[in-house]
């Protein structure tokens, strides 16, 4: 009696083996992809938060200044690195940046 050949189906090691190896080295490829897409991100958060807490405190300094006295300002070493003014505060407790007197209450000078 003859025995008869009965094609195997599957896979051979060898192509396994090469499988294995291409799908390691696609899934490293976008390993790198996505933690490098990640640090980018991270960046960008860092960016974005120090633009808008600069934005905020440049609001917050353009009023101050807005309120100051216009002869506390120092114009003359303007620009410069240092801006120095004084604003209208009630200082005496009034309710008003004007005392009794009528002049404007200035409080300490700041400098920025």
């Amino acid at each position: 009696m003859r025995k008869r050949h009965i094609p195997q189906r599957g896979f051979t090691l060898l192509e396994m083996t090469m499988v294995v190896a291409i799908f390691t080295v696609v899934m490293g490829g976008l390993l790198t992809l996505s933690l490098g897409m990640n640090r980018t991100a991270s960046v960008q958060r860092a960016k974005a938060t120090a633009t808008e807490e600069a934005r905020r405190a440049l609001e917050t300094l353009v009023a101050r200044v807005h309120a100051a006295s216009a002869t506390s300002v120092n114009t003359g070493s303007l620009p410069g690195d240092v801006l120095r003014f004084r604003a209208a505060t009630d200082v005496d407790g009034n309710g008003t940046a004007v005392n009794a007197t009528g002049n404007l209450e200035l409080g300490t000078e700041i400098t920025v």
